[in-house]
């Protein structure tokens, strides 16, 4: 995961489109919520002060989901951020590095090998 420095009650929004899988307090991660984005990717936000969606929402990329808190067991303010893909951690720095709207771009573009056709 990755932790961001933040003050408490600072706003926290959702790093992309997906469904809210769980949002909860928890003994260690306290105020939790957990976005599944399909395909495998999953992400989630720890130690929150309120959470302002609830299980089963759907959610779009920069919508509130509540705020930057020093709930669960942390010893400052700050959000922790998890990326998992399959099940797997992945570090959160190189997923919102990522220009995804090139890569749409790009994949709407027509095929890569000549004679190769896309998908509909």
């Amino acid at each position: 995961g990755w932790d961001l420095d933040g003050k408490i009650g600072d706003e926290l929004v959702a790093s992309n489109r997906g469904r809210v899988m769980l949002a909860a307090d928890r003994f260690y991660s306290g105020g939790t919520v957990i976005i599944d984005h399909g395909q495998g990717l999953i992400t989630m936000y720890f130690h929150m002060s309120r959470i302002d969606v609830l299980a089963g929402d759907m959610v779009e990329k920069g919508q509130h989901l509540g705020a930057v808190g020093m709930s669960g067991q942390v010893t400052g303010p700050h959000v922790h951020f998890v990326v998992k893909l399959d099940h797997t951690n992945q570090d959160a720095r190189y997923l919102v590095a990522l220009k995804l709207d090139d890569d749409a771009a790009l994949s709407n573009a027509g095929p890569a090998t000549p004679g190769v056709s896309s998908p509909p």
